[in-house]
């Protein structure tokens, strides 16, 4: 995965995508108004809840997907909202980019697989019991759908 984008800015990365179009903001849908907001800010200076975001609307997944597992490998329960959210966003990603994207299906399957034994995630210290459960049977999900789609490519 190229990682070397994540200096860009999200219009830059569209743009990169062959996406021109204008993003329109409109007051009464407030994720246009965000998605607006952050068109000028590089990848790399957005919080972890706004590359979940991202990722959970299917947006610029080429370059968000890198970005995630980049701070996944940092810090394993990354969220803006809730321990887990950037690992659980994954999970929101449509099948057909896993079948039309390969190479991000195969890398993100072994980056999740090992995720499991990640250091920093062993020696967590959960709020709460049911919160490392959410986590972890979000992760099963997650490698469970991405090795139902490896079986199809």
């Amino acid at each position: 995965m190229d990682y070397a984008k994540n200096n860009l800015t999200v219009r830059k990365l569209r743009q990169l995508q062959g996406d021109i179009a204008e993003v329109v903001s409109d007051d009464i849908a407030p994720l246009s108004v965000w998605y607006a907001r952050i068109q000028d800010i590089r990848l790399v200076d957005l919080d972890d809840g706004n590359i979940a975001k991202l990722i959970r609307q299917n947006l610029i997944l080429e370059f968000a997907i890198p970005e995630a597992i980049q701070r996944l490998n940092q810090s394993p329960t990354a969220g803006g909202i809730y321990v887990g959210e950037l690992m659980n966003s994954f999970n929101s990603i449509k099948r057909t980019f896993w079948i039309q994207n390969v190479i991000f299906t195969k890398e993100s399957y072994a980056f999740l697989k090992n995720l499991k034994n990640h250091p920093l995630l062993i020696h967590f210290e959960w709020e709460l019991e049911e919160e490392k459960q959410d986590y972890f049977r979000d992760l099963e999900t997650m490698i469970s759908k991405l090795e139902e789609v490896m079986k199809q490519i």
